[in-house]
């Protein structure tokens, strides 16, 4: 993944963790990751992160976060193995794949030009 595709990544998590705050969302190991931020020396009087500078109470609500400083990574390992799907997955788990050649009928049809 390039440059652009981290950033972006990144900013779709921001918002999912914003949008899971604003909703009330809750998970057991977005509360035990909170417990380790509370103990750390890294959390200014505002609640963000000195390493990260995000916010923390948002940040801990999105499953692929990791914390900078590694703290997380026990949690994340857990998380990881649980709950994140590949991307390659439906919702009721299946493997989805996709072709590799497409029909010939398909294939016909995209090739005309109707003028």
């Amino acid at each position: 993944m390039g440059c652009c595709g981290k950033k972006l990544r990144q900013i779709q998590d921001i918002a999912l963790g914003y949008r899971r705050l604003a909703s009330g969302f809750t998970a057991e190991w977005a509360d035990e990751r909170i417990k380790i931020c509370d103990e750390c020396n890294s959390q200014n009087l505002l609640g963000f992160c000195k390493e990260c500078w995000c916010f923390i109470r948002a940040k801990v609500l999105v499953e692929r976060a990791a914390c900078d400083l590694k703290k997380w990574s026990k949690i994340y390992q857990q998380v990881s193995k649980q709950i994140l799907p590949s991307p390659f997955q439906n919702q009721k788990g299946t493997v989805l794949r996709t072709p590799k050649k497409l029909p010939k009928k398909l294939n016909q049809e995209n090739n005309k030009t109707n003028f």
